[in-house]
């Protein structure tokens, strides 16, 4: 099941019609008609206009769309964490809206390797929708094959990402 967060401008009240149109994997158009031309904004002429709606994430929860937008971040850290342990501070009003009675906070730790939770998150939806966001990313997924990756969201709304490097064990022969 796709689901689509769809924004609503304030004060546009004149749109009748709205139609849906799938133009690809990653892109998703919703074409609205107004009943009269002269109703629409002089930056808007003609009947037709496009409004471009986020990349559909497909089953994901209601923090699926928040993970999403961070994505491009996302890969940064874990690419950096690399080289350190890396901290990104989040927008915990972000959270609290998606979900005001959140039960137990919003704080997780996520063991990821090989795309697959390597701990228990199944209390977490924050944590859940984290990995199947990064479950989409390619290059989430390459990055997840070469080590294991902590996530995790502390009360401040801090994100830590470390890299675990696999001790390789040599066989004395």
């Amino acid at each position: 099941m796709n689901r689509f967060r769809v924004l609503v401008a304030k004060g546009i009240g004149f749109l009748q019609e709205f139609f849906i149109s799938v133009t690809g994997p990653a892109q998703v158009v919703l074409y609205c008609t107004a009943p009269h031309t002269s109703l629409l904004p002089r930056r808007y002429p003609g009947i037709h206009f496009l409004i471009h709606l986020a990349m559909p994430t497909e089953n994901t929860g209601i923090y699926g769309h928040l993970w999403n937008k961070y994505r491009p971040v996302l890969l940064k850290l874990m690419i950096a964490a690399a080289d350190k342990p890396q901290d990104y501070r989040l927008y915990p009003h972000e959270f609290q809206s998606l979900n005001p009675r959140q039960k137990g906070g919003f704080t997780f730790t996520l063991e990821a390797r090989g795309g697959k939770a390597l701990n228990n998150i199944r209390k977490s939806p924050v944590a859940i929708d984290l990995l199947q966001v990064l479950q989409q990313s390619p290059r989430a997924v390459e990055l997840m094959e070469e080590a294991t990756y902590e996530l995790s969201l502390d009360k401040n709304f801090i994100l830590h990402v470390n890299r675990k490097e696999e001790i390789e064990k040599e066989v004395i022969e």
